[in-house]
């Protein structure tokens, strides 16, 4: 099963999330950490941190993968962004009968939640808010966790999970 994971989307979340908390803040510092993420000029950084989010998520999910692309990077190009959709492309090795017919839409919107949060945990912690770091860095590991369990990953990373 191949999924491409949209940035977009990804980034659509960790606005939504941050326009919800600085709107609903109750204080002007929650307001203050989370207004720059809805700035148009920091679509550059975010894009970088949402790249570097796939990489760690990517390293959680890893028995199951078959192979990725991070936005055609290798290990000898720099992370960088440019303006656009970037691609997001995993291959999970699957059994034909583990997952149910039409569940990759399931599992992509999944993970691309899990990044968004993952995002939103990490610019928190950035700015000094750990509790709402740990809040996001929870629902980021949650999502992760469905997704694995849908793929039927065992606990032992870098094992394949053909076979399942």
């Amino acid at each position: 099963m191949t999924i491409s994971l949209s940035t977009d989307v990804i980034l659509d979340t960790v606005h939504a999330t941050a326009a919800l908390e600085t709107v609903t803040a109750e204080t002007e510092d929650v307001r203050l950490l989370f207004e720059p993420l809805l700035s148009r000029s920091a679509i550059g950084p975010v894009m970088l941190m949402v790249k570097n989010a796939f990489a760690e998520m990517l390293l959680e999910i890893l028995p199951a993968v078959k192979w990725c692309n991070l936005d055609n990077e290798t290990g000898m190009d720099g992370p960088g962004h440019e303006e656009g959709e970037s691609a997001l492309l995993l291959e999970f090795e699957v059994a034909d009968d583990m997952l149910p017919e039409g569940s990759g839409g399931v599992v992509r919107r999944n993970l691309e939640n899990a990044l968004g949060m993952r995002v939103i945990a990490n610019h928190a912690l950035a700015g000094g808010d750990t509790v709402r770091s740990a809040v996001y860095g929870s629902l980021s590991a949650g999502g992760v966790e469905k997704v694995r369990g849908m793929l039927g990953c065992m606990e032992r990373p870098f094992v394949s999970c053909r076979g399942l």
